[in-house]
C-alpha cells in the first residue's frame, strides 16, 4: 500500500500543476481579451472622430456650393467666379477621394478589377451626394446668373442627403455596429460573422 504513495503523490502533483497552468492560462486569456477590447474601443473612438472631421469639412463645402449659386457672375471681377467654382470642384474631388478611406468601394474583387485598388468595385451611397455636387459645379455658368439660381435647389437637396446619410453613421446608438461592419469581428472571437457591406440606407454606386 505504502509503495503506491509515491505514484499517487506524483499524480496529485501533476494534476495540481495542470490545474494551476489552466487557471493562469485562463487569466492570461481573459487579460488578453480585455486588452483587445480596450484597443478596439480606442480605435473605434479615433475612427469616428476622424470621420466626423471629414464630414464637417464636406458639409461646409456643400454649403459653399449652395451659396455660390447666389453669386451673380456678372458682378464678379474677371475670372473670379470661374476660379471660385474651380476651387470648390477641387475641394469636392478631394473629399470624395478621402471619403473612400471611410467608405471603401464594395465588390472590389468582381467589379472594375482593371482600375487602381481604391477605385475598384462599387461606390457606397454615402459619397453619392458629393459626386453629384461635383457634377453640378461643372454645370454652373460663369456668365449668367439665372441658370445658377435654378440649380440652387439641387445643391440643397444633395447637401441634405449627405447630412442625413452621415447622421445615421455617426448616431451613437449605431456606431458600434457600423464599426464592426467596417473592420470585422475581433480576432479573438470564435465565430466569424458575415456583414452586409451596404451602408443603410441606400447601397452602392459605380464610380
Amino acid at each position: 500500500m505504502f509503495e503506491a504513495w509515491p505514484s499517487l503523490a506524483s499524480a496529485l502533483i501533476a494534476l495540481a500543476a495542470a490545474g494551476a497552468s489552466g487557471y493562469f492560462s485562463y487569466r492570461s486569456l481573459k487579460h488578453t481579451r480585455r486588452s483587445l477590447d480596450h484597443t478596439r474601443f480606442s480605435t473605434q473612438v479615433q475612427y469616428f472622430a476622424d470621420l466626423r472631421s471629414w464630414a464637417d469639412e464636406a458639409s461646409a463645402t456643400l454649403s459653399k456650393c449652395v451659396h455660390l449659386c447666389d453669386v451673380d457672375p456678372v458682378r464678379c471681377e474677371e475670372r473670379e467666379f470661374f476660379e471660385r467654382r474651380l476651387e470648390l470642384r477641387a475641394e469636392v474631388s478631394s473629399l470624395i477621394d478621402r471619403g473612400r478611406w471611410y467608405f471603401p468601394n464594395v465588390h472590389h474583387e468582381q467589379v472594375g478589377v482593371h482600375k487602381e485598388p481604391a477605385f475598384r468595385g462599387l461606390r457606397q451611397s454615402t459619397l453619392d451626394a458629393l459626386v453629384a455636387a461635383y457634377g453640378l459645379l461643372g454645370r454652373l455658368s460663369c456668365h449668367d446668373h439665372e441658370p445658377n439660381l435654378g440649380m440652387r435647389r439641387q445643391f440643397v437637396s444633395q447637401s441634405r442627403t449627405f447630412v442625413s446619410e452621415i447622421q445615421e453613421v455617426l448616431d451613437p446608438r449605431t456606431q458600434a455596429e457600423e464599426f464592426k461592419r467596417l473592420v470585422g469581428d475581433p480576432p479573438m472571437e470564435a465565430e466569424a460573422t458575415t456583414h452586409n457591406h451596404a451602408l443603410a440606407p441606400g447601397g452602392w454606386r459605380r464610380r
